[in-house]
């Protein structure tokens, strides 16, 4: 059965998304996810989602998906195997060295990897399966002949991005906020460089207006760089037939609303009112 995994961040977000028809929610973690702090929670915050989620059946997955620098990397574990043993269904990491390290250290760690991580032919597949993971985070674009091909070949949770912008960029590697804006502050005992979200809280230069010159002579004061929407719903079918586990909803940012009109939208396509894990 594919599951819908729903943006939150906000327990009343979680409880809105679960009443939506969602089968899971992804939270972000407090300075440890590349999104803004205001997007993230805390850890008494994800603790309560996890208590709920387990009433009512449903999954969480956290983003962890910052990339530590070497004093961190203890925390980083440390925050993994907290969240593990809360009962996360899901802890999405974006580095295959902190990967082989979680597996190593506790190979029940339900690691997700992130779609940071470049996963686009079936030898990454096989790598990131030979190191444990339960689950792989794939671009958007790939196609239901994939899906297939990695279900029939390996046993790992396939999920994939059902509504996204893409970015022009490398999906998960942007590297824009730490030119743009960087704050170095310790955060709960965490170096965090704010700005950057490859190591902890996002600054959007991506949504700011640009000059662009040629040579001195200025092209245009208002530039913004594009974003284009990408939506699975009018080949959902397809992906369900090719064995996909997990159609994931993009925006930690998006209004409470939208994110319950997408889920009914997919809900209504997919049907079925099952929840089991």
């Amino acid at each position: 059965m594919v599951k819908i995994l729903a943006p939150a961040r906000s327990f009343e977000g979680c409880t809105a998304a679960f009443n939506a028809g969602a089968h899971g929610v992804y939270l972000g973690s407090k300075t440890w996810s590349r999104g803004t702090a205001a997007h993230a929670l805390s850890d008494p915050e994800i603790a309560k989602c996890i208590g709920l989620a387990k009433t009512a059946n449903r999954l969480v997955h956290v983003a962890v998906n910052t990339i530590p620098g070497y004093k961190d990397t203890g925390l980083f574990m440390e925050r993994c195997l907290y969240y593990a043993s809360l009962g996360v269904d899901g802890l999405i990491v974006n580095d295959f060295g902190l990967i082989a390290g979680l597996m190593t250290m506790d190979n029940s760690v339900p690691v997700y990897a992130s779609v940071g991580c470049g996963i686009n032919n079936i030898a990454d597949v096989e790598f990131y399966v030979g190191l444990g993971v339960k689950g792989i985070v794939l671009p958007p674009g790939v196609s239901p002949y994939a899906i297939k091909t990695i279900k029939e070949k390996y046993r790992v949770k396939v999920e994939i991005f059902g509504e996204v912008m893409i970015e022009p960029f490398l999906f998960g590697k942007c590297w824009l906020g730490s030119y743009c804006s960087l704050n170095r502050k310790n955060m709960e005992g965490k170096e965090c460089f704010l700005g950057s979200a490859k190591r902890g809280g996002c600054s959007k230069g991506c949504k700011a207006r640009w000059e662009v010159f040629r040579g001195k002579d200025l092209l245009t004061g208002n530039y913004e760089l594009s974003f284009e929407p990408y939506s699975l719903l009018k080949s959902l079918k397809a992906y369900q037939a090719a064995g996909v586990d997990i159609i994931k909803i993009q925006g930690r940012d998006l209004n409470l609303e939208v994110v319950v009109d997408i889920v009914k939208n997919y809900k209504n396509v997919l049907g079925g009112n099952e929840h089991k894990n």
